[in-house]
């Protein structure tokens, strides 16, 4: 895969994470503002299926570089990396 479109998947990643970061702020500010517990676990929620999206994102990313590498080399090593990933994807 060139290395342009995998900076630009990284950068993708990076900008997810850091929505992420101001989801747990503004998370941490209703906690200390004592908003009610509904509202907590909502936002808490938001912040889960967030994180959950960006481990989606990182294992798509992973599958693509990696059978990019793979792909017509050694269908073993092709086999070891989708268990990985399943493993990864289960736990």
């Amino acid at each position: 895969m060139a290395s342009d479109a995998k900076a630009v998947m990284q950068q993708r990643v990076i900008h997810r994470i850091h929505r992420i970061q101001g989801q747990l702020n503004g998370l941490t500010k209703a906690i200390e503002d004592e908003q009610s517990c509904e509202y907590l676990i909502i936002q808490t929620r938001a912040v889960e299926k967030a994180v959950a999206s960006l481990i989606v994102q990182m294992i798509e990313n992973q599958l693509l570089f990696r059978y990019c590498e793979v792909q017509h080399n050694d269908p073993e090593q092709t086999a070891q990396i989708l268990v990985t990933l399943s493993r990864l994807v289960r736990r």
